[in-house]
């Protein structure tokens, strides 16, 4: 910001040429600043600058004793259509140099440079992925489009987000027109970025663009493996998994999150399902974080000679692979990668798996031990060792249950109803089976991590987020006025615990960026509240209350 100097007494203390003088100044006379903080002579480390007083320039010390104070000229912030460039603060000259640099006054039309990111950004390759991505989601119709791509080249080019070099997977920003006078940035978290930058967005949007920021810029680490004993398919399906971060999805994409076969659901089992797999003829890829966890597997049916009746030739047929299940698009596209390396087949398409043997494992009571068939069609029959994948087999292998060949596979644990495998809903919170009306009936989704969690473990968690709303000022003409406004998120028990605080005077939960911590009480206490309930900030930006002493 631009400064200058008032002089605090008649007379104040100057030099030139090394001689220090009292100069005839009248008290409150104000000159502009040149050169803060340079020591040009020996003021006793006394900060110094420089001024011009009736032509002639000047040495002074920027101490009270001196005769001299600093003053900050304030910026007029002028109100914009675009509710995150008001935010941030913009006054006419910014507004005018924007103007001069994206558009064309004689014929209003955009310069034709204005989507060249390297023009105009310090992070060309973030910046084009932001507005590609706000562009997509874009809903904002009171605006044309000219108007919407200036406004959002005016956000990018105030807030200047860029990759925090210090925080892996955060954006760094200026978060207003101050700290970036002062050149303070500030890393986040990128869902909080967008939502500071472009406020019209939605969260289910935002949480999307997370994702795919994630995967691009952000990748997760796994090793993948493959095998074909029967303990390493147990291990790629009952094994932890790793965070789950909505993956794209098709018939060939699954989310690993909402597979039934996955975790410890079939410990009651004498054997776990998918070791019917280990007959030799398939093989399990899957991978791991550097944890243990589990990033995403697939089953892969192995290379086979096939006889071809038309030509009365046998043919060696490809792997043939099941759909892809991942706990997010890196884990996924990693699979994809090395099933197109050795040649597989993903179509998932149908008898792609047909005349491939499994391990007929017996449960002793007329049932088969087996998983649910990835790839129609989802029948198999029995064989002595083996069950054999047909059309039309005699055993229906698309339960979930764990057992092929039994009418009902689970049990609802609420009412009692007898649920074959696409109609059981797994609760991971108490690791019971319920039916669909049931399940619905006492879950919920969490906001933060779209895990659904019992509704009795769920907390409404605060945070303040600024509104735009139209109204109509005394000339008539229809503006756009921003509040502040208290909404909330429906948080789990581990979002909570990670990303929330407890504010034991309001007993709300609140997003740990809008609490501060009270030293004095070991409480938190909302931010916005702390004037209003009678909280004071001391010199060293510590709080307590009103009137209060230690």
């Amino acid at each position: 910001m631009e400064k200058f100097v008032v002089a605090i007494r008649e007379d104040p203390i100057v030099r030139i040429s090394s001689t220090e003088r009292f100069l005839p100044v009248k008290k409150g006379e104000k000159f502009s600043l040149i050169d803060e903080d340079v020591f040009f002579c020996d003021y006793n480390d006394y900060p110094q600058g420089r001024v011009y007083i009736n032509d002639t320039l000047y040495t002074i010390a920027l101490e009270p004793q001196h005769g001299w104070v600093v003053k900050e000229v304030k910026p007029e912030f002028i109100k914009h259509r675009c509710e995150a460039v008001s935010t941030f603060g913009i006054t006419q000259s910014m507004l005018d140099k924007h103007q001069d640099a994206y558009f064309n006054s004689e014929d209003n039309f955009l310069k034709s440079h204005i989507l060249n990111w390297n023009h105009h950004y310090r992070e060309p390759t973030l910046v084009e992925f932001l507005y590609e991505k706000v562009y997509h989601n874009w809903v904002d119709r009171d605006v044309s489009v000219d108007e919407f791509i200036l406004d959002t080249c005016y956000t990018l080019a105030l807030y200047m987000p860029r990759f925090s070099k210090r925080f892996k997977g955060k954006i760094t920003l200026y978060k207003n027109y101050l700290s970036m006078m002062e050149d303070k940035e500030t890393a986040m978290k990128v869902g909080r970025a967008l939502s500071i930058m472009f406020p019209y967005l939605t969260a289910s949007q935002i949480g999307e663009i997370v994702d795919e920021y994630k995967t691009k810029f952000a990748p997760r680490e796994f090793t993948l493996r493959t095998s074909t004993l029967a303990s390493d398919f147990v291990t790629a399906y009952r094994s932890t998994q790793c965070e789950y971060e909505d993956p794209r999805q098709s018939c060939s994409r699954k989310a690993m999150s909402s597979s039934c076969m996955r975790g410890n659901t079939f410990d009651h089992l004498d054997r776990h399902p998918v070791e019917f797999y280990a007959s030799g003829e398939f093989m399990i890829v899957w991978l791991t974080t550097k944890d243990g966890l589990i990033g995403g597997r697939c089953v892969v049916r192995l290379p086979y000679v096939k006889w071809i009746p038309r030509t009365f030739t046998y043919k060696v047929m490809p792997h043939v692979a099941a759909p892809v299940y991942g706990a997010c698009d890196t884990s996924i596209n990693m699979i994809e990668e090395y099933l197109d390396s050795i040649g597989a087949d993903r179509s998932c398409e149908y008898n792609g798996w047909v005349g491939a043997r499994l391990l007929n494992l017996s449960d002793g009571d007329g049932g088969h031990f087996g998983a649910y068939l990835d790839l129609e069609p989802r029948s198999v029959d029995a064989y002595q060792k083996y069950l054999v994948i047909s059309e039309g087999g005699e055993i229906d292998a698309s339960y979930y249950g764990g057992i092929l060949g039994n009418t009902f596979d689970y049990h609802c644990e609420n009412c009692g109803e007898g649920l074959h495998d696409d109609e059981a809903h797994y609760s991971e919170d108490n690791d019971q089976t319920y039916c669909e009306h049931c399940f619905n009936d006492i879950h919920s989704c969490c906001d933060n991590c779209n895990h659904q969690s019992l509704t009795e473990n769920i907390q409404s968690v605060h945070y303040r987020v600024a509104r735009g709303t139209f109204v109509t000022d005394a000339d008539g003409n229809r503006i756009t006025k921003r509040v502040m406004v208290t909404d909330r998120y429906d948080y789990c028990e581990v979002c909570c615990d990670e990303e929330a605080v407890h504010c034991n005077l309001t007993e709300e939960w609140w997003c740990d960026d809008e609490a501060k911590y009270i030293a004095d009480e070991d409480l938190y206490h909302p931010v916005h509240r702390l004037e209003e309930d009678g909280f004071k900030e001391d010199e060293e930006g510590e709080y307590s209350r009103h009137g209060e002493e230690e």
